[in-house]
C-alpha cells in the first residue's frame, strides 16, 4: 500500500529495493514475509501490504489472485520481534520428501498463526494459539523417530512469549509457568535426542 504522491523514478526505485528481507537473507515463505513485514518499510513510507492467495479456478491453467487481507507496518522499535527466534526450526520441520516443499501438516498451521500475529500483534491469544501449536510439532517430532532424526528441538523461548500470550495470567498460568520452566532443554547444534 502507498499513501503518497511520488515520481515514476521514486516507484521505480521503491520497486528496485522493495526485497522483503529476514536478516540478511531474502524472504521466501509467507511466515517469513510477515516477520519482515512486521519490520521492514517504514523508512520507504510503505503503511502495509496486502497479501493475496493464488487459486485454481476452471482448469489448472487459470490462476486467480484473491486478496487475503492487509498486513500493516509496525516500525523498526516494534516487541514483535520475538518470531525470528524459531524461523531456523521452522525451516528443519519434516517434509513429504526432499525434493519437494509439501508439509506434512507442520508448517501451515504455525505460519498461519505467524501471518494473523502480523496483522493484530497485541492479540494475546493468537501467541498462546502459537505457543500450543509449537507445542504439538514438537509433541510430533517427539514421537517419530524419523522426525527426530532431522528436526531439532524447539528452541528455547524468551520469557517475553509468555507475556505476550498471558498479559495478564492467573495464578494457575503462572504456577504453570514455573513448572514447564523447571529442567527445560534446548539444543541448537544437534537432533533432538532419541
Amino acid at each position: 500500500m502507498w499513501n503518497y504522491p511520488a515520481t515514476i523514478k521514486e516507484v521505480r526505485l521503491l520497486f528496485e529495493r522493495g526485497l522483503a528481507r529476514v536478516g540478511q537473507k531474502a524472504a521466501v515463505a509467507p511466515y517469513e514475509f510477515a516477520v519482515s513485514a512486521l519490520t521492514a518499510g517504514v523508512d520507504a513510507g510503505i503503511p502495509g501490504f496486502c497479501r493475496f492467495v493464488i487459486r485454481t479456478t476452471t482448469s489448472t491453467n487459470t490462476k486467480e489472485a484473491i486478496p487475503n487481507g492487509n498486513i500493516s507496518i509496525r516500525g523498526k522499535d516494534n516487541k514483535d520481534n520475538l518470531i525470528p527466534s524459531i524461523l531456523e526450526w521452522i525451516k528443519r520441520l519434516p517434509k513429504d520428501n526432499v525434493n519437494d516443499k509439501k508439509f506434512r501438516g507442520f508448517v501451515g498451521p504455525i505460519e498461519d498463526c505467524i501471518i494473523r500475529i502480523a496483522k493484530s500483534p497485541e492479540d494475546y491469544e493468537i501467541w498462546q494459539e502459537l505457543i500450543f501449536r509449537l507445542t504439538e510439532s514438537q509433541r510430533r517430532i517427539d514421537n517419530n523417530i524419523q522426525f527426530r532424526e532431522h528436526a531439532k528441538a524447539v528452541p528455547l523461548l524468551k520469557k517475553e512469549w509468555f507475556n505476550r500470550a498471558w498479559p495478564k495470567p492467573s495464578y494457575e498460568v503462572l504456577v504453570a509457568k514455573s513448572i514447564a520452566s523447571v529442567g527445560a532443554v534446548s539444543t541448537t547444534k544437534k537432533s533432538w535426542p532419541h
